[in-house]
């Protein structure tokens, strides 16, 4: 009797010990916060990760409070590209990703310089 505990026991632990190994994946992520020039969080701005090495892409969009992440990223090397209205494209240069390691890209914005229109002249 104390035999099958013990093999039961080893069972159910072994089962709970895979399971926590598979909750862990084989996967990386990058995560991060847009700020503009004067620290302010950026919401719904849209985010592109790109494996720079399959070109594969996954979107996503910043929360109100201008955190992003993505997930169930492949081990490898991604760049991070943001857009949003009034503001330039950032494209980071390629980040290394790792399995279970998130990698935090944060991303501080330029605004556009917008062109004010010239003042007529006059003619004398």
């Amino acid at each position: 009797m104390k035999t099958r505990f013990r093999a039961l026991l080893i069972c159910v632990l072994a089962l709970v010990i895979s399971e926590a190994l598979l909750g862990q994946g084989l996967t990386g992520s990058i995560v991060g916060t847009i700020t503009d020039p004067s620290d302010a969080v950026v919401p719904h701005a849209r985010i592109t990760i790109k494996n720079v090495n399959t070109n594969a892409e996954i979107g996503t969009t910043t929360d109100v409070d201008g955190f992003y992440r993505a997930v169930g990223l492949v081990p490898g090397d991604y760049s991070v590209k943001a857009e949003a209205p009034g503001f330039r494209q950032v494209t980071t240069s390629p980040q290394a990703v790792a399995v279970a390691t998130p990698v935090r890209v944060d991303l501080r914005w330029a605004r556009l310089r917008r062109s004010l229109p010239s003042k007529p002249r006059r003619h004398r």
